[in-house]
C-alpha cells in the first residue's frame, strides 16, 4: 500500500489524501524529498515514540533487517573515517621532530568511541535477535563462550567466530507474526 508523509507536520497520508487530516496542511508533491518506505516509516514512529537515543542504545524492541544494514554500513564508515583521521593525525610530523597528535591520545579517542560502538552494537542486535524472534541472551552466552575460548590463543579464527552473528542477521527474515517483543513490521 503506498501511502505520503505530511510536508508540515509529518503525519502519514493515504496515497489519496490531499489535506493532512492532523494538521489541514495541503499536501505538496516534492521532487527532491523520496517518500520512505513502509518499514521505514514504521521504524521511523516507533523511533519518534522511544526517542532517538533510545533506539539505537536501548535492548527493547524489534529491529528489521533493513534498517539494521544500515546502521551497521553507518558503524563501519565512521570507523573507517574515524581511524583514518586519527592514525593521520598521529602519524603525520611537524618539522620532523613532534607529531600533531600523539599516539597514546589518539588510542584513548578509539578505545572512548570503541566502548559506545560496542554497548550500541548489542543494543541494535539485541533488538535484532528479537525481530528473528531469539532472546538476545544467546548472543550474551555466545560472546562469554568466545570470550572463554579466547584463553587458547586461537587468534583470527575467533574474530571471525564474532562475525558470525551479523552475517545471520544480514540474511535471515524476520519473524513473522507477534512476539513478546513487539509487532513485525510490514515490509
Amino acid at each position: 500500500m503506498s501511502f505520503k508523509i505530511c510536508n508540515h507536520c509529518g503525519s502519514r497520508l493515504d496515497a489519496n489524501d490531499n489535506y493532512c487530516p492532523k494538521c489541514g496542511t495541503q499536501y505538496q508533491a516534492t521532487t527532491n524529498t523520496p517518500q520512505p518506505t513502509e518499514v521505514e516509516y514504521q521504524v521511523e514512529q516507533e523511533r519518534k515514540n522511544k526517542g532517538w537515543l533510545s533506539s539505537f542504545i536501548g535492548f527493547k524492541g524489534r529491529l528489521p533487517r533493513s534498517i539494521f544494514l544500515k546502521v551497521i554500513l553507518g558503524y563501519i564508515l565512521t570507523w573507517a573515517i574515524v581511524l583514518g583521521v586519527l592514525m593521520f593525525l598521529a602519524y603525520l610530523e611537524v618539522n620532523h621532530k613532534t607529531r600533531i597528535i600523539p599516539y597514546s591520545v589518539a588510542m584513548g579517542f578509539v578505545k572512548i568511541l570503541g566502548l559506545t560502538t560496542i554497548f550500541s552494537l548489542l543494543g541494535i542486535s539485541s533488538q535484532r535477535m528479537h525481530d528473528l524472534n531469539y532472546s538476545a541472551w544467546y548472543l550474551v552466552g555466545y560472546y562469554i563462550l568466545l570470550g572463554f575460548l579466547s584463553s587458547f590463543h586461537l587468534g583470527n579464527i575467533l574474530g571471525i567466530a564474532a562475525l558470525l552473528p551479523y552475517l545471520v542477521f544480514a540474511f535471515k527474515d524476520s519473524y513473522p507474526y507477534e512476539n513478546k517483543w513487539g509487532k513485525p513490521f510490514k515490509s
